[in-house]
């Protein structure tokens, strides 16, 4: 392991989970999350209040922002233990299976499989094949994820038929059936009292949470990455003007994530920089995207790698 990432992972003790006030922390995810939740039912009701309007369909990529915002906040935290904690590990185990559990059953999700297992393994060995649950999700670049985003602006609720990634063995169907079943509820409701628009502005926040998910992967894991010879340098950062707006809770700070994934969300940005000086000049580059010129280059699969093992670039 390199010096500077051991400086790395040494400063970032201060900032682990176990360090923080568990009772703010604690307040601060379960206010942010009853936020998302009350926001999503403001805006199905926003819906049905004048559904002849087409201008409801609007409403749908904040709906898939606060989709995408639970996916991050509540499934990704609690994968690592931390989005309830408490002094008893037993206790803080039992209170993040439980919370993922149950938003799960919003996401299609197998919070066991997909998180508790997949998610911890994909930390363990980023997108090794056979070893990286989630390596099939190693970012979709260029003209495949033109596709993906044309599919998904043209076809409501095709965006679970696009979820493809790869799981860890033996995934749990049920919980995906109950959230099918949830959602077709859902739906069935929002037709019957305010017909086709608002079924389709459900729809399409979905397209645009999977949307989100899609370029999130890109930005983190993909042009080329999974081909760097060292594990730690599979993943990078990304920033643009208003990005949270997009990606909340920071999660566009993948690469200190990966660095140490028990460092809470509101913490990552604190944490990067504090390592900024450590971190050598040339892996800085390598690992950070910013603006939007470079993010463009890294979603077409243009961005340049440090140790490339290929031995010819992949085309796109």
């Amino acid at each position: 392991m390199e010096s500077w990432v051991k400086d790395c992972i040494r400063t970032g003790r201060q900032f682990h989970f176990t360090k923080v006030n568990r009772w703010l922390h604690n307040l601060l995810n379960t206010s942010c999350l009853l936020l998302s939740l009350s926001s999503i039912v403001f805006l199905l009701l926003v819906a049905l209040y004048n559904p002849a309007n087409p201008l409801i369909l609007l409403l749908s990529p904040i709906l898939g922002v606060l989709l995408f915002s639970i996916y991050i906040l509540v499934l990704h935290e609690a994968a690592h233990s931390m989005f309830w904690i408490a002094g008893n590990s037993r206790l803080r185990d039992t209170l993040n299976i439980r919370a993922g559990q149950v938003m799960s059953l919003l996401l299609f999700q197998d919070f066991q499989s997909d998180w508790r297992v997949g998610h911890i393994r994909h930390h363990q060995f980023p997108l090794e094949e056979g070893k990286d649950p989630q390596v099939a999700a190693d970012g979709i670049c260029g003209t495949a994820l033109l596709k993906q985003l044309l599919l998904l602006a043209l076809i409501p609720g095709v965006a679970l038929a696009l979820n493809r990634k790869k799981r860890a063995n033996g995934r749990n169907k049920l919980p995906i059936l109950l959230s099918v079943a949830f959602w077709i509820m859902i739906a069935a409701l929002l037709g019957y009292f305010g017909g086709i628009l608002p079924v389709l502005t459900l729809f399409y926040g979905f397209n645009f949470l999977m949307a989100i998910n899609f370029n999130r992967i890109a930005q983190e894991h993909g042009s080329g990455l999974k081909y760097e010879r060292e594990a730690i340098l599979r993943s990078r950062t990304y920033r643009f003007p208003l990005i949270n707006l997009i990606f909340p809770y920071f999660v566009n700070y993948h690469f200190e994530h990966h660095l140490i994934m028990t460092i809470p969300w509101y913490l990552l940005p604190k944490y990067s920089r504090a390592i900024a000086g450590t971190v050598p000049e040339h892996i800085r580059e390598h690992i950070a995207t910013t603006g939007f010129r470079q993010v463009g280059k890294q979603l077409m699969a243009r961005r340049h790698n440090l140790n490339d093992t290929r031995e010819t670039a992949e085309s796109f």
